[in-house]
């Protein structure tokens, strides 16, 4: 079975610099950097990798970016301190540059897909930028400091001075992009849980996602002689991942082209070819599909946030550093080599990779 091509969202757009290559790490490697940057005997064996790292932003040749899962999974970390010492390495090297929510990636992937098909909508996606700096960008919401009540900013540029109020904005910002990514310290966190803030609900909701896995899985045990195949899984999950993972997105699109609802499922074929021309589906769909071949395999919460980074960073970063599992399951499913894309499976391997110069590729969608 050959696999549909790809259609890489117009309305995504790239960043500028062509020679740049956008570098993706895992949690478990910013953990191990941190300890290289806090002179730890533990990180040791990293402080090579973190020079490298160095070298490559300082010299421009790379662009390490966060993404909202990192934000996430940061924030499950219970000890203050370490997620501090994190917060700092990935401050230093990404400057706070971020991915979008794959919820919006996923609404221009499906209108290019949509497009392929049908033609373009009367109402697009708006255009965005795959990378931009701060929290907002990566969580959907408004990140930039603004100034609210009698006084302008007008008003305070010209009492303080115009580059005194920019340095102070700048200071400000950087600060609550420290908060929102190292999370808060165990006095901050106690007083925010008095009025409810509870960290762990978010594990909660990837426990459920998780579970919704066990469940699939335990489906695929009580029918031993079928799916066996790699792409009998893929339709299964194909059409899985479409109703339970962005029907709504689907539906309101096809209705904003006055399509039916089953315009792009009439069959498994069909449907099939639909979700994997999308890049990032392409990415769920072949690594739940290499997971749930494992029919022992235990699935976490800890699966979900690795997945959806995945299915982000492998069609849209350069280099990508996943954890020894998923590493291994990419190049499993070659899918480091359908999206062109540099898979390393630890930092010994980063480092080398980052001193060679990116290769671009003329495909919709990237720079």
């Amino acid at each position: 079975m050959t696999d549909p091509q790809l259609c890489w969202p117009p309305t995504l757009w790239q960043p500028a610099s062509a020679s740049q290559q956008l570098v993706y790490l895992d949690l478990c490697h910013w953990i191990n950097l941190a300890k290289a940057a806090k002179g730890l005997a533990t990180g040791t064996a990293h402080r090579a990798a973190l020079e490298a790292c160095r070298a490559a932003v300082r010299d421009q040749r790379s662009l390490f970016v966060l993404s909202p899962e990192l934000y996430r999974e940061l924030g499950q970390v219970e000890d203050p301190k370490q997620r501090q010492d994190v917060t700092s390495v990935m401050e230093e090297l990404t400057g706070y540059a971020t991915l979008p929510p794959r919820s919006a990636v996923l609404e221009r992937e499906i209108d290019a897909a949509l497009t392929s098909l049908f033609g373009p909508s009367a109402m697009p996606p708006a255009p965005m930028s795959l990378v931009e700096i701060g929290f907002g960008h990566a969580l959907g919401v408004p990140g930039k400091l603004s100034v609210r009540g009698p006084r302008s900013t007008a008003d305070l540029e010209e009492q303080i001075g115009a580059a005194k109020f920019r340095a102070l904005m700048s200071d400000l910002q950087g600060e609550v992009e420290r908060r929102m990514l190292a999370g808060p310290d165990d006095d901050e966190a106690a007083k925010l849980a008095a009025r409810g803030y509870d960290p762990k609900s978010l594990e909660v909701q990837q426990e459920q996602r998780a579970e919704s896995e066990r469940v699939l899985q335990g489906w695929l045990r009580e029918n031993p002689n079928r799916f066996r195949r790699q792409s009998e899984l893929r339709n299964v999950i194909a059409g899985r991942e479409l109703i339970v993972g962005f029907f709504d997105q689907l539906l309101a699109q096809l209705i904003a082209r006055g399509l039916a609802p089953d315009a792009v499922d009439k069959d498994i074929a069909t449907l099939n070819a639909f979700v994997l021309s999308m890049p990032s589906m392409r990415v769920t769909t072949v690594l739940k599909a290499r997971m749930h071949s494992n029919r022992t395999k235990k699935w976490l919460p800890n699966d979900i946030y690795d997945i959806d980074a995945m299915s982000l960073a492998v069609p849209y970063c350069d280099i990508v550093a996943p954890d020894k599992e998923y590493a291994n399951a990419l190049h499993q499913a070659h899918l480091n080599t359908t999206m062109h894309t540099t898979v390393v499976r630890n930092l010994g391997q980063l480092a080398q990779t980052l001193v060679q110069p990116r290769i671009p590729h003329s495909r919709s969608g990237r720079s």
